[in-house]
C-alpha cells in the first residue's frame, strides 16, 4: 500500500471519527510523504540541471568550433588569395 492511499484511508477514517492516535498517524503519514516527495523533487532537478547543462556544453562546443572554423578561414584567405594570385595552392 502506498503512502498516499495510506493517508487517504486515515483521513477518511479520521472523518468519520476523530481521534488523537489517528491524527498523529496521519501526521507521521504526511511527514514520510513530505520527506519522499521531497526528495523525488531533488533527483528531478538534479537531472534537470544536468540536462540543461549537457545540452549548453554541446551548444558551446558547437559555437566555438563554427568560431575556430570562421577564424581559421579568416587567417587562411590573406594566405590563399597571395597563393592564387602567384598560382600556387596548398
Amino acid at each position: 500500500m502506498s503512502l498516499e492511499s495510506e493517508l487517504s484511508d486515515k483521513e477518511k477514517a479520521y472523518i468519520s471519527s476523530p481521534s488523537p492516535v489517528l491524527w498523529k498517524e496521519m501526521s507521521a503519514l504526511r511527514s514520510a510523504l513530505d520527506c519522499l516527495l521531497t526528495k523525488e523533487a531533488e533527483k528531478r532537478i538534479q537531472y534537470t540541471k544536468q540536462r540543461f547543462y549537457e545540452y549548453d556544453c554541446s551548444k558551446m562546443r558547437c559555437i566555438s568550433s563554427a568560431i575556430m572554423a570562421s577564424e581559421c578561414a579568416a587567417l587562411l584567405s590573406p594566405h590563399l588569395i597571395n597563393q592564387s594570385a602567384h598560382g600556387a595552392t596548398l
